[in-house]
């Protein structure tokens, strides 16, 4: 069994919370989780994909309160927004935490009225794909984890010959049946055809324009399609560092799809020698890195990049409030730093660097001070600093 490092972060948000949300993309395990921590208590559950469940919650509004000594888990909550209204009154006459521990596939935003109904009332918290310091003990090493991605299925269960079909049925029922349950239209060709073309464009800028000149759609709603998709869970909309510097940045965000199983599956790479011949290669790595360091670190930081006209950037920049880690992602055992990386040290002053490469022997020092380390040693270091 998986231990998902999401856990104690839920049973602490149980501990103080009326209402905890776990949200996430469609088949991450989000329910499995979430049995585990209703089994160790009295709870109820119900599932709104199962349209005996919809007809109870529907039926009586006395329902719900009848359960103020269990946890009520509600899975696929945004199938039906109207929930959280009723929620609102239930919890407001008994905020003993928790009552509830609702599980959806869309964000707060995507899911009509929810931040506004429990506003002050509900602590949210986001399931990833699993992580490559969760699979400490497995089988499974970092070029499997990254050519594979994180989903539990592909990852844990289907032999190679099953993930493409697996990717394939995650995505057509997404762009089929997802979107339509949370009330999105959306042309399912465009649609479709614009997360293809963010796997070939991994980490590039975002120019709305140039999507839409390619798809024949409107600036508009290129913005709107990629808005979706990051509500959804599947893209990250990196935004720039934008610091009180008086250079001209690039302050337009980067967008990454975020498991790397995905983007392999739209590029048909099959395997991590496959991957090292494309030249995709170094922008899928950063964005796994990208990943797997904001699924460590989880809310206690805000990812940015950084990149000045004059050529200084970063790849990842971390806002503890407090102070800045930066982070700069190379495919590359023995990697070469340009002068726009020492640029960028000297213009931001973080209060480290780190040198990101696949796993290769011991970390070491640079000569401006910047720490040389493989993926692996980063997350635990990184996991041991910011538990």
């Amino acid at each position: 069994m998986i231990k998902r490092l999401l856990t104690p972060k839920l049973q602490e948000d149980l501990a103080f919370s009326p209402a905890v949300g776990l949200l996430g993309p469609r088949q991450v395990g989000k329910t499995t989780l979430a049995r585990q921590l209703a089994d160790a208590v009295d709870s109820q559950w119900f599932d709104l994909q199962r349209s005996s469940d919809v007809a109870r919650l529907e039926e009586s509004e006395q329902l719900l309160p009848q359960f103020a000594d269990r946890l009520v888990v509600i899975d696929e909550i945004q199938l039906m927004p109207s929930l959280f209204g009723l929620l609102r009154p239930i919890i407001d006459e008994n905020r003993k935490p928790g009552r509830f521990l609702l599980l959806g596939s869309a964000s707060p935003a995507l899911i009509r009225g929810a931040s506004e109904s429990l506003a002050g009332r509900i602590s949210y918290s986001e399931l990833s794909p699993i992580s490559l310091l969760e699979l400490a003990g497995e089988e499974i090493d970092f070029k499997q984890h990254l050519i594979v991605g994180g989903y539990p299925e592909p990852l844990l269960h289907l032999p190679a010959s099953r993930r493409e079909r697996w990717y394939r049925d995650f995505v057509r029922t997404y762009l089929t049946r997802d979107l339509a349950e949370i009330g999105r239209s959306v042309s399912d060709q465009a649609f479709g055809r614009l997360l293809r073309m963010l796997a070939y464009a991994q980490g590039g800028i975002f120019n709305a324009s140039a999507f839409a000149r390619s798809l024949t759609i409107t600036n508009d709603t290129v913005r709107r399609y990629t808005s979706i998709l990051e509500e959804s869970f599947l893209v990250r909309s990196l935004q720039p560092w934008l610091p009180n510097l008086k250079k001209r940045l690039v302050k337009s965000p980067r967008l990454f799809i975020r498991d790397s199983g995905l983007v392999t599956y739209f590029l048909g790479i099959s395997d991590y020698g496959d991957l090292l011949g494309r030249p995709e290669a170094g922008a899928i790595w950063e964005g796994y890195v990208i990943e797997e360091i904001c699924r460590v670190v989880g809310d206690t930081a805000e990812p940015y990049f950084y990149r000045a006209n004059g050529g200084a950037e970063l790849d990842l920049i971390l806002d503890f409030k407090s102070f800045q880690l930066a982070f700069e992602i190379k495919l590359s055992t023995a990697p070469r730093l340009s002068r726009g990386f020492y640029a960028a040290v000297d213009d931001l002053k973080p209060r480290q660097t780190f040198v990101v490469t696949p796993p290769s022997g011991p970390s070491y020092v640079g000569k401006k001070g910047e720490i040389y380390i493989g993926l692996p040693a980063l997350l635990s270091h990184l996991s041991e600093e910011f538990e």
